[in-house]
């Protein structure tokens, strides 16, 4: 998708850079296409630039607070709550 570049020309310059307060010239961000929502059958989709740190069974993003890798022997397969009926 195209950006278009908005803004004016007639506003200050921006101190330490070239360019002006509200100058459409300026790098922009990319687009990034959201992602999905969740529903009651299935968890939603990330952005398209996220970094997924937990997907329910794989902790290879994580360290650990004292540096290294995590201890897999922590997690289970699954996270499974536990219900207590009253």
């Amino acid at each position: 998708m195209e950006q278009q570049n908005l803004g004016s020309m007639d506003a200050p310059l921006i101190p330490g850079t070239h360019f002006r307060v509200h100058d459409g010239n300026r790098p922009q961000p990319r687009v990034v296409p959201p992602g999905t929502a969740s529903t009651q059958e299935q968890p939603g989709e990330p952005p398209s630039d996220a970094i997924r740190l937990f997907g329910g069974t794989d902790l290879s993003q994580w360290m650990s607070m004292h540096g290294g890798e995590t201890q897999g022997d922590r997690l289970k397969s699954t996270y499974q709550p536990q219900y207590i009926d009253t």
